[in-house]
């Protein structure tokens, strides 16, 4: 081989190594990209899921802050409205309002019961012998009933009132107000057996449900 062709493989070969080389060190350039670019994705995936994990815990957080009112009224320090978290109880009500008095019946409260929003909730006292126990409703409890209220008047009832007795109909209903009208207002609830019709057995089914006050 002379020296003229020895040059030109040299050239050719130098020209190869050169050009692989640079391929090489090309392929290693973007397998360097491609595995920044992987480690760029799951670190973009970890924010992701960070910031979904956020927004969870900030959902939660919104749940558990939700809030409802309370009117307490009775034997407590301070009564009234109160806002308060939800999955709340009565001792915690009671505690909001600034605790029993002495005078509450701690016997007819149910500390434990859980309260919904816009639960009235009454305290009673020694004295409010008509309250249950179950003291919690969604209206207030009425105490100190007054009985007469709930029995019928023969001095003032009308027709359907007096009719709405046991055993008095129609006819013995209009005798009670015939006889009311000409000897004037009942004194006592025994004068009804003066009325024609009523003996001692139909007097004894409608005394204990009727009034002359």
């Amino acid at each position: 081989m002379n020296l003229g062709k020895k040059q030109n493989l040299i050239i050719v070969i130098a020209i190869t190594v050169i050009v692989l080389g640079f391929s090489i060190s090309n392929y290693i350039k973007q397998q360097k990209v491609y595995v920044l670019s992987h480690e760029e994705k799951k670190d973009i995936l970890h924010e992701s899921s960070t910031e979904s994990g956020k927004d969870s815990s900030s959902n939660r957080d919104e749940i558990n802050s939700e809030k409802i009112v309370v009117h307490i009224e009775g034997e407590v320090v301070s009564p009234g409205v109160y806002e308060l978290d939800k999955d709340t109880r009565v001792f915690d009500v009671i505690e909001a309002a600034g605790g029993l008095l002495e005078t509450a019946n701690r016997k007819k409260i149910n500390l434990a019961k859980k309260i919904v929003d816009e639960e009235y909730i009454y305290i009673p006292s020694e004295s409010d012998e008509n309250v249950e126990i179950q003291n919690i409703t969604n209206a207030p409890i009425t105490t100190n009933i007054n009985k007469n209220e709930s029995l019928v008047n023969i001095n003032n009832a009308s027709m359907t009132e007096l009719n709405s007795l046991p055993g008095i109909g129609e006819v013995l209903a209009n005798r009670i107000i015939e006889y009311r009208s000409e000897k004037g207002d009942f004194k006592s609830v025994e004068e009804l057996k003066n009325v024609s019709g009523i003996g001692d057995k139909k007097f004894s089914e409608i005394k204990d449900k009727v009034t002359v006050k």
